[in-house]
């Protein structure tokens, strides 16, 4: 068993790292990162860094023994140390799902499918096996994986009315019991004269208990008998017909809607159709589909598969009043990595036959896969030749993932052959400001490419393993980049001062923590029918929502899954240009560079738009479409609603509150279960 040496790890017991974010991020860390340890603490930082590192190292070593590998210990303990220093100064991070379970028993008893961020499955076969897209999506997104999927199963599965005489299925307390439960209702919609299935809850725990293993709060049964009732009733309106589309999507979308239900058992989701499918391109507009859309169509960000040729009109249109569909340009992803190395014709070994994407569109994936994203922050290097030593153990991590299998066959049988991975950057709008755009995209991006391309050959070669199918990335980031003080992938900063919000479980040991420290804690807007069933009158809402809960009040208020939202302010230390301040052409040429020189998988962005530029959208996309691989869109809006994860402040605000604050102590904190990072890789994917 590889362990870091004591004389090693007793440099940085009892101290923290330089925080990006100052108070902020050590909060993020401990809500979102920290796990229990046996004595009922929260970890520190530098315990998350050894159990990270130490769990990447005894998969290789244990992947060396297996297959009778060289394995030298002192070049292991060398290696490793080095790792842990550039976690440390947030030169390199995880993703956060690996900050959170990497080197837990929970990798060994589930597999590497809860250390990957996302994956794809396609309905394309759904008249073959009916149910089985759906149940790996359950599956998947149960375990965290954010998910995308196609609908080119549309018109090809007959639905059918099961029997009156049928089964009864008690649901264990489990995610496989989950997953049969979704197995089972769809199987008897599949074939003529199935038995009709009834299910039991009772065992499925109550809301408020904590999950063990995953950690969080369960839900209760609630959402997963809402969801199984509301797939029902869809698939009864489709008795005799074929299913469409719309009828995919929305299965998909009842299946997100119970798990983003269920505390840390979350996943976004991504739906591809095609640029042809009027009614799959409008069943998100609100004026048409309002209802639905409040219902479960929120679950999924909705895209279309486009190509350089495309008229883009039909697409366009919708874009200018709600960003989407996002746009998928499949032919461009198959046949390129990074654009400036060329063509790869479809008889090349170097074509790419993926068949979608992840929710983010930051990787394009075949029909099973799944992948692994490392965050590097080029920023936080002094030197373009320390960015590139960071590299190295960047790639090591997301290469050792590639060793698990996953609890799936046919995810086992393309990423054993793919192991693709994704190395991705944030913070490149700070490193843009620090080193120049000439030696950023040259010695950065180019070179660093090459670099990657290295250690994967050195690596492959000494594990016996195939080289990655591809290596780079640009994923839109979020609480890992919030750790290292990063901003997030390609995207600019929300504005120079503002308030960062987040929602926090009203149980949480972090609250009065908190409040000690004089941080403002509102009740959860959305939480109002949980206050009221805590025993709060609908005429003492805002009063409460303004002077807060103590005592009593809280308590039941969190034994109730009531949340509060604590606000941090936030001063950008490499501030150059609000995301209201960037046009929308020079957002997609950053894309696009990028995609030269740095991604060989895709660039996530999401292009925000100004009223003013609607009439641009047309010809800068048809501009730019030979050059992406994915493209998304949001009108860019000063919202103002309620508790909005960002709030633009001036300096005077600023200033009044952080004066006030305290020093945010959360040492020995005791009792606070880490909600492990939301859906895919970030808590910001726009939908």
């Amino acid at each position: 068993m590889f362990k870091l040496s004591d004389l090693f790890i007793g440099q940085y017991k009892g101290k923290q790292p330089e925080w990006g974010f100052g108070d902020m991020s050590y909060f993020v860390f401990k809500r979102t990162y920290a796990r229990e340890k046996e004595n009922g603490q929260q970890e520190e930082y530098w315990e998350t860094c050894q159990r990270v590192v130490e769990g990447v190292f005894n998969i290789q070593h244990n992947h060396c023994k297996q297959m009778g590998l060289e394995w030298v210990p002192q070049k292991a303990q060398a290696t490793a140390q080095k790792m842990f220093q550039k976690m440390w100064e947030f030169k390199f991070l995880p993703p956060g799902r690996g900050l959170w379970i990497m080197g837990s028993p929970v990798v060994d008893k589930i597999g590497s499918a809860a250390l990957q961020n996302c994956g794809f499955i396609s309905t394309k076969d759904i008249h073959r096996e009916f149910s089985m897209p759906f149940v790996w999506c359950a599956d998947m997104m149960m375990l965290g994986v954010g998910v995308g999927f196609d609908v080119k199963g549309a018109g090809k599965a007959t639905i059918y009315k099961p029997k009156e005489d049928g089964i009864v299925y008690s649901i264990p307390d489990t995610r496989e019991g989950l997953v049969e439960a979704v197995k089972l209702l769809l199987d008897s919609y599949a074939k003529a004269d199935q038995p009709r299935v009834d299910f039991i809850f009772d065992n499925i725990r109550k809301a408020g208990m904590p999950i063990k293993g995953f950690g969080g709060i369960a839900c209760g049964p609630e959402p997963l008998k809402e969801g199984l009732e509301s797939i029902r009733v869809l698939l009864d309106g489709f008795v005799d017909k074929q299913l469409t589309s719309v009828g995919i999507t929305d299965i998909m979308n009842f299946i997100g809607k119970f798990v983003v239900s269920g505390n840390v058992r979350r996943g976004a989701e991504i739906a591809i159709g095609e640029e042809d499918d009027l009614d799959f391109i409008t069943m998100k507009d609100p004026e048409l589909h309002g209802e639905e859309l409040d219902d479960r169509r929120w679950a999924s960000n909705n895209s279309i598969f486009v190509t350089s040729n495309s008229s883009f009109s039909n697409a366009v249109e919708s874009i200018a009043k709600n960003g989407e569909p996002g746009l998928i340009f499949l032919k461009n992803a198959r046949h390129y990595g990074r654009l400036k190395d060329g063509f790869r014709p479809e008889h090349s070994s170097k074509f790419d036959d993926v068949d979608g994407f992840n929710p983010c569109a930051e990787q394009g994936l075949k029909h099973g896969e799944l992948c692994c994203l490392v965050e590097t922050f080029p920023a936080n290097h002094e030197t373009v030749e320390e960015y590139h030593e960071t590299l190295k153990y960047a790639f090591m991590y997301a290469k050792t993932v590639t060793l698990i299998p996953t609890h799936n066959a046919l995810t086992n049988q393309v990423m054993l052959s793919n192991r693709r991975i994704g190395l991705s950057m944030s913070g490149i709008q700070q490193a843009l400001k620090k080193f120049g755009s000439a030696e950023f995209f040259g010695e950065f991006c180019d070179k660093g490419y090459d670099v990657v391309k290295h250690w994967d050959r050195v690596y492959s070669r000494w594990l016996g393993i195939p080289t990655s199918i591809k290596v780079t990335t640009v994923k839109p980031s979020g609480t890992v980049s919030l750790l290292a003080g990063a901003t997030p992938g390609v995207h600019c900063t929300h504005s120079e001062y503002y308030f960062r919000t987040f929602r926090i479980s009203a149980k949480h040991p972090l609250v009065m923590r908190l409040l000690n420290a004089g941080y403002r804690i509102e009740l959860a807007a959305t939480d109002k029918k949980i206050y009221e069933k805590s025993g709060g009158s609908a005429a003492d809402w805002d009063r409460d929502m303004k002077n807060g809960l103590t005592g009593e009040a809280l308590e039941a208020f969190g034994d109730h899954g009531g949340s509060l939202v604590v606000y941090f302010p936030v001063k950008e230390k490499s501030f150059t240009k609000s995301k209201f301040d960037i046009s929308l052409w020079e957002q997609l040429c950053l894309a696009r560079e990028m995609q030269d020189k740095w991604s060989d998988n895709s660039v996530s962005i999401t292009v925000t738009f100004k009223p003013e530029e609607v009439p641009d959208l047309k010809s800068a996309i048809e501009y730019h479409a030979p050059y992406v691989k994915t493209l998304s869109f949001l009108p860019l809006q000063d919202h103002k609603y309620a508790q909005a994860p960002y709030q633009e402040c001036s300096q005077e605000d600023f200033d009044s509150y952080t004066t006030r604050l305290k020093k945010l102590r959360l040492v020995s904190l005791r009792g606070g279960k880490a909600a492990g990072e939301k859906y895919c890789s970030n808590d910001i994917c726009e939908i």
